[in-house]
C-alpha cells in the first residue's frame, strides 16, 4: 500500500518585512515538493507588507495569512516571534512542521529531501546543513552543519537544531505537556527551550541530519543572531526556565560559553567558508532571485 504524501506546514512570522516578502514567496513556490501550506503571521507591521503579501499570494491557496490580535490598548503583544509562531501552530494542519523566517532562503529541493528521509526512516525530527551569510563578509558564506547525533554534550554546547532547517512531526509536539497555544514561550532563545523540553519528554527521539547545505541564514546588523553579547544571559535564562539547579545552570553555561568561543574562532579563521561566484553576489539577496546556492567550496 502506498503511503499518502504528507502535508508540510511552513510557519513564517513577519513584521515590517516588505523588503523580504517577494523572496520568501519565491523560495517556497520554487520548492520541488509542492504539498505544503505556508502560514504567514503579521506581528504588528506598520508598513504595507500585508497588502503586498495579499497581492503576491492571491493566486496560490497554499498561503494563508494571519495577524496577531492587538491588545485592548492597541499595542502588539510582547514575546517576540513566539507569539506569531504559537498562533500559526494553532492553525496548522500539516503532518510535518517547518519554520522559515522571512529573511532566510531554502534550496528548491529542501522540503523534498527532508520529507523523503522522514518517510524512509520514520523520523520525529530532522535538520540539514546550511550556509550562513553575514553583512561583515558579503562576498562569502560559511557552511554550518548540525551534529549527526543528539547527545547530552551536543545539547549543552548550544542549540543543535537550526530553526530554518528543522522539520518535525506534529505528533512530536503533542507529546509536550503544555498546550499548543504556548509551545513557544515568550523568552529569548524560545526555540532552544522548546527543543530541550522535547528532548526531556522524548529521550528516544528519532533524529536525522542531511549534511548538505539546503538553506541560507542571513545575518544583518541589529537582528537577534547578531546580538551575541546578550546570548549568554539568554541561554542562562533558558536553563533556569527548565527548572535546573543553580549549579547545573552555571556549569551548562560554562560548556556553552566554551563551545561558543570555539565557534567564533572558527568563524574568524574562515573555516568552512565558501566564496560566492561573481554572478551570484548578494546584490539580489532581498528577493533571493539568483541561484545563491551556486557556491564553490574552498
Amino acid at each position: 500500500m502506498v503511503k499518502p504524501i504528507p502535508l508540510v506546514t511552513v510557519i513564517t512570522p513577519y513584521r515590517n518585512a516588505t523588503h523580504w516578502l517577494p523572496g520568501l514567496v519565491e523560495t517556497l513556490q520554487k520548492q520541488t515538493y509542492g504539498h505544503w501550506e505556508c502560514l504567514l503571521v503579521d506581528h504588528g507591521s506598520t508598513d504595507a507588507g500585508s497588502e503586498l503579501l495579499n497581492h503576491l499570494v492571491a493566486d496560490d491557496p497554499r498561503f494563508r495569512c494571519f495577524a496577531v490580535p492587538l491588545l485592548s490598548d492597541g499595542r502588539r503583544p510582547e514575546g517576540g516571534p513566539a507569539v506569531p509562531r504559537n498562533l500559526a501552530l494553532a492553525h496548522a494542519v500539516g503532518e510535518l512542521i517547518c519554520f522559515l523566517d522571512v529573511d532566510d532562503l531554502w534550496h528548491p529541493s529542501k522540503l523534498e529531501r527532508q520529507v523523503q528521509i522522514h518517510m524512509e526512516q520514520h523520523l520525529d525530527l530532522s535538520v540539514t546543513a546550511y550556509y550562513r551569510w553575514s553583512w561583515r563578509t558579503p562576498d562569502q558564506m560559511q557552511w554550518c552543519c548540525p551534529p549527526r547525533r543528539l547527545t547530552a554534550l551536543s545539547w549543552r554546547c548550544g542549540n543543535p537544531i537550526p530553526m530554518l532547517t528543522v522539520m518535525l512531526s506534529r505528533e512530536l509536539l503533542r507529546s509536550l505537556p503544555q498546550p499548543k497555544e504556548v509551545l513557544f514561550e515568550p523568552v529569548h532563545h524560545e526555540d532552544y527551550l522548546l527543543w530541550l523540553r522535547l528532548a526531556r519528554c522524548m529521550p528516544s527521539l528519532r533524529f536525522g541530519c542531511i549534511a548538505e547545505g539546503l538553506a541560507i541564514h542571513r545575518r544583518f546588523h541589529g537582528n537577534l543572531t547578531a546580538q551575541r553579547w546578550r546570548m549568554p544571559m539568554w541561554t542562562l535564562g533558558v536553563y533556569r526556565r527548565l527548572g535546573w539547579s543553580s549549579w547545573m545552570c552555571w556549569m551548562s553555561l560554562l560548556v556553552w560559553t566554551i563551545a561558543h568561543a570555539v565557534r567564533l574562532v572558527r568563524e574568524r579563521l574562515g573555516w568552512g567558508r565558501c566564496r560566492l561566484r561573481p554572478n551570484t553576489m548578494l546584490q539580489s539577496v532581498p528577493q533571493g532571485r539568483k541561484a545563491l546556492f551556486q557556491t564553490n567550496q574552498q
